[in-house]
């Protein structure tokens, strides 16, 4: 097989796995069917896939495995900024009341690396591992401040800026006048703009030499993180524990 070959054969074999993911599993004809490729090409895909521990097979159905958290958890517990923040966190959470969460950006997206679970919320609205748009939330939009206007722009091209809810912002030059604005405050802001009743107020986390690495955020209900706590007490919290994460991680 040629490297050509090789390299197009691994490229369908994750495509094939990316869309496992989100069918939640499925079995060889729905695959076939959804990628137009010949039942017996896919079932050698899976059947690599399965080999190496990645798919299980069960009753025809494929799915990923727990492989991926093994893997992820490898990748985040050697991540030093997962190390010095969670400590910080889970101080904040404590302090506030209120979910935290820790988003890197990667490929021109936000992921979330870490939440901590406040008092009064029964489950994560989104886990570890999600993947969003910068745009769309407060870490994003705190990431993105500190980036150049070039740099914003390829973000732009590359993910557009789609909508969420009617809050959210989908105006180029909109977004490069709010984000001016987290830079002179130091910390953003998000009035529902990833999902209804949701608010979260976030701060970037940047290196020795002034490159951003991440966001701190606070996150809850909208009953809650009402206006009065989102231009009072938070801010300065947030604000805090960013520039201690951001000591720690850069002299330490």
């Amino acid at each position: 097989m040629s490297k050509t070959n090789e390299v197009q054969t691994t490229r369908k074999s994750l495509t094939i796995l990316e869309e496992l993911v989100k069918m939640d599993g499925a079995g060889l004809e729905a695959i076939a069917t959804h990628f137009e490729m010949p039942k017996s090409t896919v079932h050698g895909h899976l059947k690599v896939l399965e080999e190496m521990g990645y798919v299980t097979n069960t009753k025809g159905r494929y799915k990923p495995t727990l492989e991926f958290l093994y893997w992820g958890n490898y990748v985040r517990n050697n991540m030093e900024i997962f190390q010095v923040a969670r400590t910080e966190m889970k101080a904040l959470t404590a302090e506030t009341g209120e979910s935290t969460s820790l988003v890197v950006e990667e490929g021109g997206r936000a992921i979330i690396v870490y939440n901590v679970e406040g008092q009064g919320d029964s489950k994560f609205v989104t886990s570890a591992g999600t993947r969003t748009f910068l745009h769309t939330n407060a870490s994003g939009k705190a990431i993105l401040s500190q980036m150049s206007r070039e740099e914003v722009e390829a973000v732009i091209d590359h993910h557009g800026l789609p909508a969420l809810t009617e809050h959210t912002v989908t105006d180029p030059e909109t977004l490069f006048a709010e984000l001016e604005e987290i830079r002179e405050r130091g910390y953003a802001i998000n009035q529902e703009e990833a999902l209804r009743g949701m608010k979260s107020i976030a701060a970037p986390i940047t290196d020795i030499d002034g490159n951003v690495i991440a966001a701190i955020a606070v996150f809850g209900p909208t009953v809650r993180m009402d206006n009065t706590r989102l231009e009072g007490e938070l801010p300065m919290r947030v604000l805090e524990t960013a520039n201690v994460i951001e000591v720690n991680y850069n002299y330490d």
